[in-house]
């Protein structure tokens, strides 16, 4: 089972789960999905890693964004986990 804690960070409504210390993992949804497409696996990947889901701007429960600007004020949560899946590219190294 995994501890989650929901916050609005920069606009954007951001969940963790699993346990702070353990080694980061981003979750990011597809375009016009949302945070709560990782719903059925947190639990699993929550056992060994610290979760992090987000809404982006304008989807799921973050509000659109204010301005074209972003990225800053960004906090630094270590070296992530990348993996994922978009149609048509790439994505990782």
């Amino acid at each position: 089972m995994s501890e989650s804690d929901v916050e609005r960070s920069h606009g954007m409504h951001v969940v963790h789960d699993g346990p702070r210390q353990a080694p980061p993992l981003l979750l990011v949804h597809g375009s016009g999905a949302s945070g709560g497409t990782w719903k059925p696996m947190i639990p699993a990947l929550a056992a060994h890693r610290h979760v992090i889901q987000v809404d982006l701007p304008g989807c799921g429960q973050s509000p659109p964004a204010a301005s074209g600007r972003g990225g800053r004020g960004a906090r630094r949560v270590g070296r992530p986990h990348r993996d994922g899946g978009a149609p048509g590219g790439r994505v990782g190294p």
